[in-house]
Formats: structure tokens, sequence, C-alpha cells
């Protein structure tokens, strides 16, 4: 669509709607209307069509100015003159657009005197009666309908603008609290060996730096392709890497019809800071990690796995923030729809359930 027509797009869709929706409830009231007074289909449903016609036009422009300029108090001072004007104007416009439609009552005292069959015995409203008539009982009640519809619709789309807002606001919170505390604990770390090993603590650096240029380039994004997100989890694992040696073996179990999956940002790394930290430091031997995915139909299984300690009756698992955080993240970006399951076998394995989605 050209850059011209653009600002006028939700308006021309508004119109081709508002004009479907008038044919489809004109052709229901002229069947009703055909059918009770004998009168051929398509004569009625194009009568009907016609009086409805300013309705499907102006009520693109009525959901439009609302959405613009509600009537609410912050605004009222220019909202309320605004619309009693537009208001005046459209349901004056729509009342003489149907009595010209319209055809007039027969005169039940014509010229020859003779009253006609089955005509009232008064006298027929003027012009000017049937038109105050049609508009305070006819077109006035349809403007206000109209303008109560767009009212809550409009305040419909701001409170879910609003929940929106607010749950991106949590996410992020969410995540900026997981990245301080890793980076925390990778400063601890490359304190650790800065005497006792500065080449290892070079390397740790710049591997950190990696990380971290990793984070900023997907500071401002809740979700990313798998593959990216195994990015973190690689340059994370080479720090881990350098402090443990061979103590630390890992394995990524990735087929390549999951790689391109959305996934949360920043999800596996607290996993498995947790796996490393938790469940292989404490080991006396060599450990191994094992990151993997797996599609099950509609739904993404990630899992983190290691062989350490475990969890045992001495020392049961205490959630901290990256377990936590991890799960309320979940929770705000799935509605329930994903799960997070710990499997206490051979060490900890820890199973991330999300919803199938990808970027193609």
């Amino acid at each position: 669509m050209p850059a011209f027509f653009r600002p006028l797009r939700p308006l021309l869709i508004g119109w081709v709607c508002s004009l479907l929706v008038n044919a489809l409830l004109s052709l229901v009231l002229a069947s009703q209307i055909a059918a009770t007074i004998s009168l051929p289909l398509g004569v009625v449903w194009r009568t009907a069509t016609l009086v409805w016609l300013p309705w499907a036009l102006v009520a693109p422009l009525i959901f439009r100015l609302v959405s613009h300029l509600p009537l609410e108090r912050v605004r009222w001072r220019l909202a309320l003159p605004t619309h009693l004007l537009c208001g005046i104007a459209i349901v004056c416009f729509c009342t003489t657009w149907r009595e010209a439609l319209l055809p007039r009552p027969p005169d039940p005292f014509p010229s020859s005197g003779v009253p006609v069959a089955g005509s009232p015995w008064h006298t027929p409203p003027s012009s000017r009666q049937r038109w105050v008539f049609a508009l305070l009982s006819q077109c006035l009640p349809i403007y206000l309908v109209l303008v109560s519809t767009a009212h809550a619709f409009s305040f419909y789309r701001r409170t879910l603008a609003q929940a929106s807002s607010l749950d991106q606001a949590r996410l992020a919170s969410l995540k900026m609290q997981l990245q301080p505390h890793f980076l925390f604990n990778s400063l601890n770390a490359i304190a650790e060996l800065v005497h006792r090993n500065p080449d290892a603590a070079d390397e740790m650096i710049v591997a950190l730096s990696k990380l971290l240029r990793l984070s900023l380039e997907t500071s401002g994004e809740q979700m990313l392709p798998l593959h990216r997100e195994l990015e973190f989890v690689k340059n994370y694992l080479a720090i881990e890497h350098v402090r443990f040696g061979d103590r630390l073996r890992f394995e990524l179990d990735v087929p390549a019809d999951t790689q391109a999956a959305l996934v949360p940002a920043f999800l596996l790394q607290p996993l498995v800071e947790n796996a490393v930290r938790h469940g292989l430091e404490p080991r006396s031997g060599a450990g191994l990690l094992t990151v993997s995915a797996q599609r099950l139909g509609t739904m993404l299984r990630l899992s983190v796995a290691d062989n350490g300690v475990g969890l045992t009756l001495e020392k049961p698992l205490r959630e901290g923030i990256g377990l936590s955080n991890t799960r309320a993240r979940l929770n705000a970006l799935f509605d329930g729809a994903a799960s997070l399951e710990l499997d206490p076998g051979a060490g900890l394995a820890v199973h991330v359930t999300i919803p199938f989605r990808s970027m193609t």
C-alpha cells in the first residue's frame, strides 16, 4: 500500500467491514418484510440497504473520532462540543436520507373524498412531524448505540495495551534481576583466578566480554531463536570451563528442527549456572552437563541435566533467583501454557516446556 494511504488503512478496513455488516443486516430485515407483506425480496433488500447505507458510512468515522477524542474527564472541554456537533450533523443527515428514500404513507382522505380501504381515520402526519419522529425514535438511538459501542471498544483496547505494558515492564524487571546476578558470580570467579592463574583470568575476561556483548545486543528482546539463546550458554560454559578444566564436560543435543524456535531470552543460562554451581561444583570428580531440546507436537521441551550431587534429605532444593524468576517469566509470557519441572534422577534435570513458536 502506498505511503499516502497508510494512515487511512484502518478507516478503509472499517468501511469494508461496515458495508458487509450493512448488507447482511439488510438481507435479514428484507427477508422478514418480504415474507410479511409479499413483496419481491430483491426490491425490499435494495431499499433496506440504501436506507441503512449512511450508518454504514458514518460508523467507522464515529469509531475513529472516539479513538482519538473519547468522552472522558481529561479532555471533556474539547470532546463534548465536538461530539455534540458531529452527533447533530450525523443524526440529521441520516434522518433526512431515510425520509427521502422511504415511501410516504397513503393519505386516508384523497382528493376524491373516499377513504382508502384499510386507512386509519385520522389526518396523516406532516413531513416535518415524520422527520422529527424518525430522528427521536430511530436515528438518535442508533447514534447513541454506535457511540457507546465505540467507547467500550476504545476503553477495552486501552486496558489491553496498559496490561501489556505492565507485563513487559515486569518481564524486563525479572530479566534485569538475572543478568546482574550472573555478572556478579562471573566477576567473583575471575577474582579468584586473577592472582592464582592470571592467564586463565584473562581467558575468562575475554569470554565474559563476548557474553556481555550478546546480552547488550538482545537487551530489548523478550524472545529469541533457540540457536541465539544457545550462544549465551556456550559463552557461559566457556567461562566455567576455564575454572573447572576437565572437571566440566558439556553436551548440546539440539536437533535442527528446534533451533529456529522462539524461547524467552536468557532462559537457559540461569538453569545452566544452577547446574554448574549446585550440582557439578560440589562433585569431587568430573561432571557432565547436557542441554537438550525436543519438539513434542505443538510444544517445545528444553532440558538442562547434570550428573552432580543432586538433591538429598539433608540438602533439599531451595529455589533462588534463577529458578523463581524463570517460573515468573514463564507464567507472564505464556499465561499458564508453560511449565518448569525438576527431575531428581541421576543428579538433577530441569525440564521447561513451552508452546512451539517459530520465526518462519
